[in-house]
């Protein structure tokens, strides 16, 4: 069976035709437990961590300052949201290297919505 799909990721729509090869009389399999399976996940990790900034408002996003790869200060402006005619710098919270831009220049964005994120 053929089916065809709409799947937006980062604001691009992505038309996808999926099919299904299963074979419905195959049962499924159970994959066997380890022991090891109910331990939980360590506490560290080797990779830095990744720090997300949101918007603290509403409205469009005017400007980005930063590229992909960017090391920015904490402080340094990141991208501009215009609401009412004001024009509200977003600060970077940290020292670090810009590793995703999520908006673009235009895109209306709400309170708590991720523009950048940083490591």
């Amino acid at each position: 069976m053929i089916k065809k799909l709409k799947i937006t990721v980062l604001g691009e729509t992505y038309d996808v035709t999926v099919e299904d090869v299963s074979d419905p009389a195959e049962a499924p399999v159970e994959a066997p437990v380890s022991p090891d399976a109910a331990k939980p996940a360590p506490i560290y990790s080797e990779t830095k961590p990744v720090i997300e900034v949101k918007s603290q408002l509403s409205g469009v996003i005017s400007a980005i300052a930063v590229n992909i790869g960017d090391e920015v200060s904490s402080g340094d402006g990141l991208c501009t949201i215009e609401m009412l005619k004001m024009q509200n710098t977003i600060p970077s919270p940290i020292d670090g290297v810009v590793t995703g831009i999520l908006v673009r220049v235009g895109d209306s964005v709400e309170p708590d919505a991720l523009l950048i994120t940083l490591e």
